[in-house]
């Protein structure tokens, strides 16, 4: 999985989004600075990204701004 793949996912969606690639998780910002929806929650669950916990999905910094982990970066015990 890379940025583009996270890219065109969401853009998929209907997401104006920048991707930037760190490591075991994904920065993930929309382009216009506007709030993402639930429906990049469900995005990112579709990807099997987790958040920090090891749920699906992604985690909000800013209102614009997710962080999402890497399939299996993030393992629940």
């Amino acid at each position: 999985m890379n940025s583009k793949y996270v890219k065109s996912a969401f853009a998929n969606a209907g997401f104006r989004v920048r991707v930037a690639d760190q490591g075991q998780k994904f920065r993930i910002c929309t382009m216009s600075g506007d709030a993402f929806e639930a429906r990049a929650i469900e995005v990112a669950a579709s990807l099997l990204m987790t958040c920090p916990l090891g749920h699906l999905g992604g985690s909000f910094n800013q209102k614009h701004e997710m962080i999402a982990y890497k399939p299996g970066a993030i393992v629940r015990a």
